[in-house]
């Protein structure tokens, strides 16, 4: 019974979160929009955003999300890293690595984590979990960078 107590809290923190991402976008960014010139200028809209992330990801994850923020930051320093190497040609490239490749590696860490949370860990058998795990990241990574590649979203 303490299981279901827990996962009914949790769901309150998926709930709150979702409800907060959708005010963000369906209310505060039109608001934002009105009087902003610069993207810059969308704080609110922001802070929303990633205050409703975050509370879905303790939904999800529970007290391991901080592992999952730390995974996040080294999945964008390796995406960095990896956009880096795709345009080494000038200093352009490190302006490209950081401008491009940090927010791919937020968003693939981001949607690994809740794949990883909710199809890999429960089924999975520990030899080949960590196989199907760094397969997965590659797919997820590689989709998103040619995505971002391409055109963006």
């Amino acid at each position: 019974m303490a299981f279901l107590d827990k996962w009914r809290n949790r769901k309150l923190f998926i709930i709150a979160g979702g409800i907060l991402v959708i005010m963000a976008i369906a209310v505060i960014f039109p608001i934002e929009k009105s009087k902003a010139i610069t993207i810059a200028e969308f704080h609110y809209t922001y802070l929303t955003l990633i205050i409703g992330v975050l509370l879905s990801l303790y939904g999800f994850l529970g007290t391991r999300i901080f592992t999952a923020l730390l995974f996040m930051i080294l999945s964008a320093i390796i995406s960095s890293m990896i956009w880096f190497m795709l345009f080494s040609d000038s200093f352009v490239s490190m302006i490209v690595a950081i401008w491009i490749g940090f927010p791919v590696g937020l968003l693939v860490g981001l949607i690994f984590v809740i794949v990883n949370a909710l199809f890999l860990e429960p089924v999975e058998r520990k030899r080949w979990k960590l196989i199907k795990q760094v397969l997965v990241y590659v797919l997820i990574l590689s989709m998103f960078t040619l995505l971002f590649y391409k055109g963006g979203l």
